[in-house]
């Protein structure tokens, strides 16, 4: 019994990475660690490793609204209710923000890929988020 238990713990849905707190490390252009904590239509962006960060316009910490366009992708866009935008986080907002879809799921940990369109070209990154 202890087993089954066990072994259905593991098998984490897209619907697992809705709420709660999670770590991503960006290992491409910016060395970031953050911390995220995840409420259905909410996240905050917390940085871990500010000291190691060269441009130290990078906010520490990042308010972010979440649109669930099903369950397995979203769109972010930073909250200007709770900070001020910096000019790269307007531009952002202003091309309907960071696609998120959710991929493979790996025990605890989700590859996903995040992409934003201005109309003339596409940015995206793939990487992965943890479940604490």
């Amino acid at each position: 019994m202890l087993f089954s238990l066990l072994s259905f713990s593991q098998n984490l849905k897209c619907k697992d990475f809705k709420t709660g707190t999670f770590y991503i490390t960006l290992k491409k252009d910016i060395p970031l660690k953050m911390k995220i904590i995840r409420e259905l239509n909410f996240q905050k962006e917390i940085i871990l490793n500010k000291e190691d960060i060269k441009n130290k316009e990078i906010q520490p910490i990042v308010y972010e609204t979440i649109e669930w366009i099903d369950e397995c992708s979203f769109r972010l866009k930073f909250d200007e209710t709770r900070m001020t935008l910096s000019e790269d986080e307007k531009y952002i907002n202003a091309n309907n923000g960071v696609l998120v879809q959710l991929n493979e799921i790996n025990g605890r940990c989700c590859n996903y890929e995040a992409s934003l369109s201005d109309g003339n070209q596409t940015f995206k990154i793939q990487n992965t988020v943890c479940k604490e």
